[in-house]
């Protein structure tokens, strides 16, 4: 089953693994404390995907086009794609462009939010689990595999 709680992206990680979000924040704290100049033209920034799995539940989260995926070994049961892209061909697809066209346009793999001293203010992951009730593989990726 997969669930997709981004309007509460908190509460469902600290429930299914309690300290992650704390475990998580420390790090990231100190990153930004230590980086360059805000002013900078171009400062550093990437995309992140992390997955956490605790009794049989793997729990999802991403800012960006990096991407997790459920990959059940079963011919018989579905993959799934456990992240969402914030990148413009997603925000194309919300809107009702097929996903051909929307993932070949103009501009179509820029992304929308990601990890950096210029990141928009209002960023929040994307968070989703999905129960491990059978055998199979969680693939963790970034864009340059999947692209």
């Amino acid at each position: 089953m997969l669930t997709d709680t981004s309007a509460s992206p908190y509460a469902l990680a600290t429930s299914v693994a309690p300290g992650a979000v704390t475990l998580a924040d420390g790090p990231w704290l100190r990153l930004h404390e230590r980086t360059a100049d805000v002013t900078v033209p171009n400062p550093p920034s990437c995309t992140f995907v992390a997955a956490l799995v605790d009794e049989g539940t793997a729990v999802v989260g991403n800012i960006g086009d990096s991407r997790a995926y459920w990959l059940p070994d079963a011919p018989s049961s579905t993959p799934a794609q456990l992240s969402v892209d914030d990148s413009y061909a997603e925000l194309r697809m919300r809107d009702g462009v097929p996903r051909k066209e929307a993932e070949t346009g103009k501009n179509a793999h820029a992304i929308t939010r990601w990890l950096g001293l210029d990141s928009p203010d209002d960023l929040v992951p994307h968070i989703s689990h999905v129960d491990l009730a059978e055998d199979g593989w969680l693939l963790v990726c970034t864009d340059g595999l999947w692209n």
